[in-house]
């Protein structure tokens, strides 16, 4: 016999069956909202006794409920059954550059409570993973109810590794090289790392407003501190084989200057918050007679604000920024083909001025057939006030779906 091994699928036993199509009605009831049990047979492929068996151990563990009846096909009515979207919490962390923020969630993305901590030049990586962990066990006493716990940061980051490779732009803390399953390691409930933009796509999707009525594939376009995207295709985050989609490190300008990653002309140079205000502060030595002039330590809103004022010199600046912002849609466009940008964190303040201006040059800048089958959008107001935390969330909701058995146990009412 050839001494070569030769691999075998493995087989899967009735519980590992079990949990896959528990797994998939959860999600299933997750997306389409309320639906009876005989929908949930025809979308599955599965009979309806194995249905019907599978909810009523769903609703014995208070994971789905019975809405009372609802209209289906012809018609006919029956028993509504929905997912229990506060039998359990879930904790985001949002880490970026110079602060943090946990929350704690429903698997709907209510936030019912969060707290937040800023950096300064002498906090050290040991003083913010202490006061992380520490907040985070904290929240794990008050609330057994928490199955899971999502973190997200920025990049470069290896989503195979969990590392952070490098951070650039006003960073107060050096994260470079931190692994952070070492870090963050010994919780009692599952912890799963995702690049920022990635969490901030998974937000949008399961918690913006209508947007998966828009298409199926999106991309989170996070300008801020630093400059990345992330990219959905219906509810599921496009796979990369180990560093997420790093947008902020192409080269818009090849003879630009050299960025920390080594490479020139990056768009993160150009108009991520340290980049526009550094144009901004720049500029303001020849505009003395602008509102903003009168202002100190200024702040992209102050900008923003004074824009929306009519200020020449703040609408200008604003306009500029979305040149830039409207240089990186154009790659988007080309490299993933989606549906819809939604551009988000600090730098989506800008409001319509921005937007229009990033709307005008990409449509410049490509084909009249390609720019109208995509939608360019402002991040939702609410989610606004934290993308990538809510992002946090989405990525522990998402892990929890994966995987039910964290859904077991300790669960509240509807």
């Amino acid at each position: 016999m050839n001494d070569k091994s030769i691999e075998y699928g493995l087989g899967k036993n009735y519980e590992d069956i079990s949990s896959v199509n528990k797994s998939s009605i959860i999600k299933f009831l997750r997306r389409s909202g309320v639906c009876s049990r005989s929908q949930i047979s025809k979308a599955m492929g599965l009979t309806q006794a194995s249905i019907s068996k599978i909810i009523a151990q769903l609703i014995e563990e208070n994971i789905v409920y019975e809405t009372g009846y609802i209209t289906g096909e012809k018609g006919r009515r029956s028993i509504g059954v929905a997912l229990n979207t506060r039998c359990k919490k879930v904790l985001g962390v949002r880490i970026s550059r110079r602060s943090f923020a946990i929350g704690l969630f429903d698997l709907a993305g209510q936030m019912y409570e969060s707290v937040s901590g800023q950096f300064t030049a002498d906090t050290t990586l040991h003083d913010v993973i202490g006061r992380i962990r520490g907040t985070l066990n904290n929240y794990l006493e008050q609330y057994p109810e928490i199955a899971s716990i999502g973190v997200a940061v920025p990049g470069p980051f290896n989503q195979r590794t969990s590392e952070i490779i490098l951070t650039t732009s006003m960073a107060t803390v050096d994260w470079n090289n931190t692994n952070l399953r070492v870090e963050f390691g010994n919780f009692p409930v599952p912890i799963a790392f995702s690049h920022d933009a990635d969490a901030g796509a998974l937000a949008d999707w399961w918690f913006g407003s209508r947007v998966s009525e828009l298409g199926t594939s999106l991309v989170h376009f996070l300008v801020g501190d630093g400059v990345g995207a992330g990219h959905v295709v219906d509810g599921e985050l496009a796979s990369v084989a180990n560093f997420s989609r790093e947008l902020g490190h192409i080269s818009i300008n090849v003879d630009g200057p050299q960025c920390l990653c080594g490479n020139r002309g990056c768009l993160e140079m150009y108009c991520s918050t340290f980049a526009f205000m550094k144009m901004v502060s720049d500029g303001l030595e020849q505009h003395p007679e602008s509102s903003l002039a009168r202002l100190i330590n200024l702040t992209p809103r102050d900008v923003f604000s004074a824009a929306q004022a009519d200020d020449p010199f703040a609408v200008g600046c604003v306009m500029q920024l979305g040149k830039y912002i409207g240089y990186g849609v154009v790659n988007i466009i080309y490299a993933y083909d989606p549906d819809i940008v939604i551009i988000s964190n600090e730098m989506a303040r800008g409001g319509k001025i921005l937007l229009d201006q990033v709307r005008k040059v990409v449509s410049e800048r490509m084909p009249a057939v390609i720019f109208h089958k995509v939608s360019i959008q402002l991040e939702d107001d609410w989610l606004m006030s934290d993308p990538v935390l809510f992002g946090a969330a989405a990525v522990a909701v998402g892990h929890c779906m994966e995987n039910p058995v964290m859904l077991l146990g300790n669960n509240a009412g509807h």
